[in-house]
């Protein structure tokens, strides 16, 4: 009878002072322009007005949110499908009294790897941040669904209100060397004090241990459904944001964390597992439970090494 073997890994450490349970939300404020554009921009590239109210005539909005957005597009226009807002500039401000500060880079990279994940459009150009303290983005909101719109202007509205998430998900995806949307998922549940201005539901709990992100688990469910919401959104969400008979609610959770049905929580060390890397990027529930159901029948074979910055601490 053969002897199985067992398969021996590194556990993986993760700093809990830069994915840190002590981060919190920041002020609620944003700034935005809403009007009507149908000659500056190109099919990938999108014009960013020095001063859209002068320009464009556009309404100016400065509020603690985006709820008004999707009512200031649809009750615009001198008829019911034409010249309606089909631009949304939002001119980012950092909050100075945040618990994070990011370098430009830093917000480069995260905008970088944010349109690489297409949870922001290609056309968004990461050189118009020139600052650490403001920055200015387009949105074209023709052909975007209220949630797609809402995924949109959450990624950017992190830089100002939640930027030691941002630098959480930089430093799983870069040192870590963890999948980009099983970053974002395990950086809400270890970062995220405050989730009305995320579009997901995962958060930080209530009494979480300073050592949380090497704890915790997080459901394999939504990082897939997040991965197949931004490659076809429109397969999870056919309303527009331009008008329609429906309301005018982003509803961007409930739309994205239902889209896979297979339940299994994962520790950030079972992230970097092959097998449930390859489940993330599956696009039928059926590809995803074979991928996982490999991973069940091996994983009592995986014994894990205590990592070195782990033995050191101790």
């Amino acid at each position: 009878m053969n002897k199985v073997r067992n398969i021996y890994r590194d556990k993986v450490w993760i700093d809990p002072k830069v994915v840190s349970t002590s981060h919190k939300h920041a002020d609620n404020n944003v700034e935005y322009y809403c009007y009507y554009e149908s000659d500056k921009s190109k099919v990938n590239d999108v014009y960013i007005p020095e001063d859209a109210v002068k320009e464009f005539g556009a309404v100016k909005e400065s509020y603690v949110c985006f709820s008004n957005l999707i009512s200031l597009i649809r009750n615009s226009g001198v008829k019911e499908s034409e010249n309606k807002y089909n631009r949304v500039l939002y001119h980012m401000k950092i909050d100075k009294k945040a618990t994070a500060v990011l370098t430009v880079e830093k917000q480069r990279r995260f905008i970088e790897l944010s349109i690489k994940h297409k949870m922001l459009p290609a056309y968004i150009d990461t050189s118009t941040i020139k600052t650490c303290d403001e920055s200015k983005i387009v949105i074209k909101t023709e052909n975007l669904s209220p949630s797609h719109l809402y995924m949109y202007l959450c990624q950017y509205r992190y830089l100002r209100e939640d930027p030691g998430f941002v630098d959480a998900i930089l430093h799983l995806h870069d040192e870590v060397g963890m999948d980009f949307c099983a970053s974002f998922v395990l950086a809400s549940r270890v970062t995220m004090n405050y989730i009305t201005h995320h579009f997901l539901t995962v958060q930080r709990q209530y009494g979480s241990n300073k050592n949380e992100v090497n704890e915790v688990t997080v459901p394999l469910s939504t990082i897939v459904s997040l991965k197949r919401f931004s490659r076809r959104p429109k397969d999870h969400d056919d309303r527009s944001v331009m008008g329609g008979k429906d309301n005018s609610r982003y509803q961007a959770s409930s739309r994205i964390e239902e889209i896979c049905k297979i339940k299994y929580d994962l520790t950030a060390t079972e992230l970097l597992e092959p097998l449930i890397v390859k489940t993330f990027s599956t696009m039928k529930d059926v590809t995803t439970k074979k991928y996982l159901d490999q991973y069940i029948r091996l994983k009592e074979r995986i014994k894990y090494r205590e990592p070195k910055s782990n033995v050191a601490a101790k």
